[in-house]
């Protein structure tokens, strides 16, 4: 009887901290997730676009246009409440926030010596994110860049869904830049060149 009690107010404890955990994340993104929240209903990233505060439009006009010109057939629509782009699978998306636009990768994350190199310009970076703050400009390249190395991937993973039982080997499209190989009877290794 004696080991329950200090037992009991550890967890008492920790629940209480857990408790003042997320009250604290609520009160500070309040007014963050409110922001988020207004453009939720968009229906379209037109939309989307012309109701986000007038400092982030600029911003999401130049991610929307460097998507829209590096991958020309890529599809745009809402998904989850923000504007969201796929090609052979999920791409990117971008969302506005009081004083920041995240771009998102979809599936994939950013290569760690991208992160680093955004951080090094200003950028906060995450796994699979970057916040540009309204003050900075959008980091044009590097977003190409990212959008190109994420069709190569979704291209690949494509062509490994669609791989048949005799092919051994296999391009993907005109670009000669990816081979997969395939190697069937040992480890069905996947090479990139």
């Amino acid at each position: 009887h004696k080991l329950k009690m200090p037992m009991e107010i550890f967890w008492v404890l920790g629940n209480l901290l857990d408790l003042l955990r997320e009250l604290t994340y609520t009160l500070i993104h309040r007014k963050e997730e409110k922001q988020q929240m207004k453009n939720y209903k968009a229906k379209d990233v037109d939309s989307y676009i012309t109701s986000a505060d007038k400092e982030a439009r600029p911003h999401l006009k130049e991610l929307r246009e460097i998507i829209k010109s590096t991958i020309p057939s890529v599809e745009e629509k809402i998904s989850w409440g923000v504007p969201f782009y796929r090609y052979k699978g999920p791409l990117v998306g971008f969302a506005s926030f009081k004083n920041h636009v995240s771009f998102g990768l979809g599936l994939t994350g950013l290569e760690s010596e991208d992160r680093k190199m955004l951080e090094k310009k200003g950028y906060k970076t995450g796994k699979k994110i970057i916040q540009i703050r309204f003050d900075q400009e959008v980091p044009v390249e590097e977003i190409r860049q990212v959008l190109k190395a994420q069709v190569k991937i979704n291209k690949a993973k494509k062509a490994i869904n669609k791989f048949t039982p005799g092919n051994d080997s296999w391009t993907i499209g005109d670009e000669s830049a990816i081979l997969l190989k395939f190697h069937i009877k040992t480890s069905h290794s996947i090479i990139f060149f």
